[in-house]
């Protein structure tokens, strides 16, 4: 009966690991801002880049100082696999424009929902936070 136990164990620790390697697979990338589900044009969009070195970088053509490279906020980002969330964290903001108008030392991202195309995400933990989309860019 031990046997039996600790091999369900490994297998359930092995298909969390796959699964928890998966998804911070999927995360790693750029990330175009497509707005809250239902809603049509985003003028001024942010675009999230996560890379695998865990930094991140997040641009917005409109608000960026540089035409050419408009960085609105670097940092560290982490993906915590039983809360399904991505942490960003040591921001550092390079103009007065503040991601998600949040200039907390740790920003949380709930991840509702992801694919290889598609990220769909809200600020709260709360059943009914809004959901903001986001498409995976081809680097």
């Amino acid at each position: 009966m031990k046997i039996i136990l600790k091999i369900l164990f490994f297998i359930f620790f092995i298909s969390n690991s796959v699964y928890s390697q998966n998804s911070y697979n999927k995360i790693i990338g750029s990330w175009l801002y497509k707005g809250i589900e239902n809603k049509d044009f985003i003028e001024c969009p942010d675009f999230l880049t996560f890379k695998n070195d865990s930094s991140y970088i997040i641009f917005n053509d409109c608000y960026g100082n540089n035409p050419e490279s408009p960085i609105i906020e670097k940092g560290i980002w982490s993906f915590h696999f039983k809360e399904n969330t991505i942490l960003l964290k040591n921001r550092k903001y390079f103009i007065n424009y503040i991601f998600q108008n949040d200039s907390s030392k740790v920003l949380t991202l709930f991840i509702k929902e992801i694919s290889e195309k598609t990220m769909k995400i809200c600020f709260s933990n709360k059943d009914n936070c809004i959901v903001e989309q986001y498409v995976k860019k081809n680097n």
